[in-house]
């Protein structure tokens, strides 16, 4: 599919030199998206604020705002928002994955790369 999502030997042999932090990296990851999550209950009206999966224990590696259809400002407004108060943002995925060109393409490769 054309992304290279393999680390280096550095990055493996800096990963597992932080393996005994891990477990503090986790709880500060918890309680920041606690954090976020309570202070943006007021903005439910126009943003779809994320939630767990029921079952799962999730270390939050971000917290994704999406706009509702019915908010009245576009992404880019937001963006230009949050900007101005000094919060940082960045676009991870602009859409799916599996929509790729190559996952299109019909090929039963394609079909079995993209599951």
């Amino acid at each position: 599919m054309g992304y290279n999502l393999k680390i280096s030997d550095m990055q493996a042999a800096c990963g597992l030199a932080q393996l005994d932090r891990l477990e503090g990296f986790i709880e500060a990851r918890k309680q920041n998206f606690a954090y976020l999550s309570e202070r943006l209950q007021s903005c439910a009206e126009f943003l779809v604020l994320p939630q767990a999966t029921p079952g799962s224990d999730p270390s939050w590696f971000g917290f994704p705002l999406t706009l509702k259809p019915e908010a009245q400002l576009s992404r880019v407004d937001l963006l230009h928002y949050l900007d101005q108060h000094r919060i940082g943002t960045r676009l991870l995925f602009a859409g799916n994955l599996t929509g790729n060109r190559i996952c299109r393409a019909g090929t039963t490769a394609a079909r079995r790369r993209c599951r």
